[in-house]
């Protein structure tokens, strides 16, 4: 047995253990260096995802080498003859880690074609369902996204690539939708108008331009990093694009009238999806306050 072991580990001495454990300290250090400064260094001039996928390469790269020369140089260990002996392993493994190697293409993939980025808010087609999620991160295996309730979801990233994907970051803007009910004599044209001018009085429903303000001022007035410019620069390339936004204006339909009872549809569209149910609030509180002032009843 012992013969067997020494076929593949030669002669290991006390002292060659202690300098494989010291470089192999060395080596994790300079990965983890390297891997630093390089998205310090390629986060400003490249796509971020792209740029943490060819550091984290580079990286385990670092790995591979250090851990190589310690192994066959250091201990003495004959690599190539334990590569042949564990060949049926391998094999193995490899089916067993089919999946994992699916995950790590689908990253690279992602990080070329960039279907997400990090920041976007997208929804995630498959089971099971992540909602309305923002991405966090994006790693060699997996996705992790939070949830529009703040939860975290880690997500495969071959189901990127197999499953459909809404990214409503890369649109220009979306449709928000509330109903209203209110007695069917009421006279909608005067209903009509009431709601189009306060939809269209609401800063982040299309086509108000956010104005830009001092980041300073939004801290302090929110307590939390605006995203005010974003939204400005968004709203100002869709106007300078010759867009027309006639189509794209507040709109109250008219879905049913029952009895005593109209049913109407409200329809407004903002660039930011994460103020959906913000927008659709506020929207309804200025609708009711004047409603109240001209002496219109919701059913």
């Amino acid at each position: 047995m012992s013969e067997d072991i020494s076929k593949y580990i030669g002669q290991v001495s006390t002292e060659s253990i202690i300098i494989s454990i010291i470089l192999s300290l060395i080596t994790i250090t300079i990965g983890n260096a390297v891997y630093f400064f390089m998205r310090r260094i390629l986060d400003e001039k490249i796509n971020k995802n792209f740029s943490k996928t060819f550091s984290r390469l580079v990286n385990y790269l670092i790995y591979f080498i250090g851990f190589y020369f310690i192994f066959n140089q250091i201990l003495g260990l004959n690599l190539s003859s334990v590569w042949t002996a564990a060949g049926i392993a391998t094999i193995i493994i490899g089916l067993s880690a089919q999946q994992t190697f699916q995950n790590i293409i689908a990253g690279i993939i992602i990080a070329i074609e960039r279907p997400v980025r990090l920041g976007d808010w997208v929804e995630l087609g498959g089971f099971p369902q992540a909602g309305l999620s923002r991405v966090k991160d994006i790693t060699l295996l997996r996705t992790v996204l939070r949830r529009y309730d703040g939860s975290i979801f880690y997500a495969p990233n071959s189901n990127l690539i197999t499953t459909n994907i809404i990214n409503y970051t890369k649109g220009e803007f979306v449709k928000v939708t509330f109903n209203l009910e209110v007695p069917a004599d009421t006279n909608f044209e005067k209903i009509e108008k009431i709601i189009n001018d306060v939809c269209r009085k609401h800063p982040y429903v299309l086509p108000n331009i956010p104005k830009k303000r001092n980041i300073l001022d939004e801290i302090v007035e929110k307590g939390k990093i605006p995203r005010i410019e974003y939204l400005a620069e968004k709203f100002h390339k869709i106007t300078e694009s010759g867009t027309d936004l006639t189509p794209f204006m507040p709109k109250v339909l008219i879905k049913s009238i029952a009895g005593s009872k109209m049913s109407l549809e409200v329809w407004v569209r903002t660039v930011d999806i994460s103020k959906k149910d913000e927008i659709a609030s506020d929207l309804l509180k200025e609708i009711i306050k004047e409603f109240k002032k001209n002496k219109i009843k919701l059913a």
